[in-house]
Protein backbone atom coordinates (compact mmCIF):
# COMPACT_ATOMS: atom_id res chain seq x y z
CA UNK A 1 0.00 0.00 0.00
CA UNK A 2 2.86 2.09 0.79
CA UNK A 3 4.89 1.51 -2.15
CA UNK A 4 1.87 2.10 -4.60
CA UNK A 5 1.68 5.76 -2.62
CA UNK A 6 5.06 6.57 -3.24
CA UNK A 7 4.62 5.56 -7.04
CA UNK A 8 2.06 7.83 -7.58
CA UNK A 9 -1.71 8.32 -5.92
CA UNK A 10 -4.44 5.89 -7.31
CA UNK A 11 -7.44 8.18 -8.58
CA UNK A 12 -9.01 6.60 -5.67
CA UNK A 13 -6.80 7.45 -3.68
CA UNK A 14 -6.95 11.29 -3.45
CA UNK A 15 -11.54 11.28 -3.84
CA UNK A 16 -11.58 8.89 -0.54
CA UNK A 17 -8.25 10.17 2.10
CA UNK A 18 -6.41 12.94 0.40
CA UNK A 19 -5.12 14.15 3.40
CA UNK A 20 -3.09 10.69 2.95
CA UNK A 21 -1.76 12.00 0.05
CA UNK A 22 -0.49 15.61 1.26
CA UNK A 23 0.93 13.57 4.26
CA UNK A 24 2.83 11.28 1.96
CA UNK A 25 4.12 14.80 -0.09
CA UNK A 26 5.54 15.99 2.99
CA UNK A 27 8.94 14.92 4.28
CA UNK A 28 8.84 11.88 5.91
CA UNK A 29 11.01 13.30 8.72
CA UNK A 30 8.10 15.53 9.87
CA UNK A 31 5.82 13.01 9.43
CA UNK A 32 7.15 10.86 11.61
CA UNK A 33 7.51 13.47 14.02
CA UNK A 34 3.89 14.24 14.04
CA UNK A 35 2.92 10.98 14.51
CA UNK A 36 5.70 10.28 17.03
CA UNK A 37 3.92 13.21 18.86
CA UNK A 38 0.52 11.27 18.83
CA UNK A 39 1.96 8.35 19.87
CA UNK A 40 3.17 9.80 23.26
CA UNK A 41 0.22 12.03 23.60
CA UNK A 42 -1.66 8.96 23.48
CA UNK A 43 0.98 6.87 25.67
CA UNK A 44 1.06 9.64 28.39
CA UNK A 45 -2.59 10.24 28.01
CA UNK A 46 -3.34 9.51 32.06
CA UNK A 47 -6.17 6.19 32.23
Amino acid sequence: MSTQLLCGPSPGANDVNPFLDAAMAQDSSLVGLVVRKLLLNFIIRPK
